[in-house]
């Protein structure tokens, strides 16, 4: 598999703004139209406002009008929504919401950047472009089984956050084909995973060949000085820890010092 082509889909977004007046297609956009860049997320979304801080450097590279239009997938809307979101908050939906965002677009993104990355650390080629893709739409089929059932099974209100669910309850009977159901998505995923592993240690054993040179973007405006603290990463991961201690350290501590918060034991079925 040429470098070329794995790295096209993982650099554009990072070397959209530095490198796209070098190409021939930017020069010969028509000045009168305007350009879309379509947001999947929802406006002021993470992703969202990242959008609008590239584009707007890139509008005025390219000397054109780009209109960020949001389209935010079915998921996110209906969370947006508050009428919606009273039905499904704190239900599975939730649940396969957030594995369905983050193990699956995100985990295949990574995945895709270790394939690029990998000769280029061990000077070594991932020859079997077949496994690869193979591999990367396991893991989204996995994805696809293992999460549906459970926006399904919150649509119905299954409660998220539950240690035991009493499927022998006629109650809950039903949910349990879906449950089982997203248990063959996982083991999907496995293999996926172990396929994952499969690739990278048979590059490695693979014979030395000789690699192109990795290429990164050129900022439109080189920076003239850079801190020596925001070049390295003790301040980054000291700012990670501080915050990780501040977000859950100040909540637990006030749970455990604060009296008359104990939830007594519900059991489900049968008593023991």
């Amino acid at each position: 598999m040429r470098m070329t082509d794995r790295r096209g889909f993982l650099t554009f977004a990072s070397a959209a703004a530095a490198t796209l007046p070098e190409f021939s297609f930017a020069a010969a956009w028509p000045k009168e139209k305007i350009i879309r860049a379509i947001v999947p997320f929802a406006a002021g979304s993470t992703i969202d406002i990242i959008g609008r801080i590239v584009l707007d450097p890139l509008s005025s590279a390219l000397g054109q009008t780009i209109v960020v239009e949001n389209r935010g997938g079915a998921g996110g809307i209906i969370n947006m929504s508050y009428q919606l979101n009273s039905s499904i908050h704190n239900t599975q939906w939730i649940t396969g919401h957030f594995h369905l965002i983050f193990g699956g677009a995100i985990v295949i993104m990574y995945f895709a950047i270790a394939y690029d990355l990998w000769p280029h650390l061990t000077a070594r080629a991932l020859a079997s472009e077949r496994l690869m893709r193979l591999q990367l739409w396991l893991w989204f089929i996995g994805m696809m089984v293992t999460t549906f059932p459970w926006h399904y099974v919150g649509i119905l209100g299954m409660p998220r956050r539950m240690a035991y669910y009493d499927y022998s309850n006629p109650a809950l009977a039903p949910e349990a084909l879906s449950v089982i159901l997203s248990g063959f998505g996982g083991l999907i995923l496995l293999a996926a995973g172990l396929l994952f592993v499969f690739i990278l240690i048979r590059g490695h054993r693979g014979p030395a060949t000789v690699v192109d040179e990795y290429r990164f973007s050129t900022a439109l405006h080189p920076p003239v000085a850079l801190p020596a603290a925001l070049n390295g990463f003790a301040l980054w991961l000291a700012l990670m820890i501080g915050l990780t201690v501040t977000n859950y350290g100040f909540p637990i501590a006030a749970l455990l010092t604060r009296t008359g918060i104990a939830v007594p034991a519900v059991y489900v079925g049968s008593q023991p």
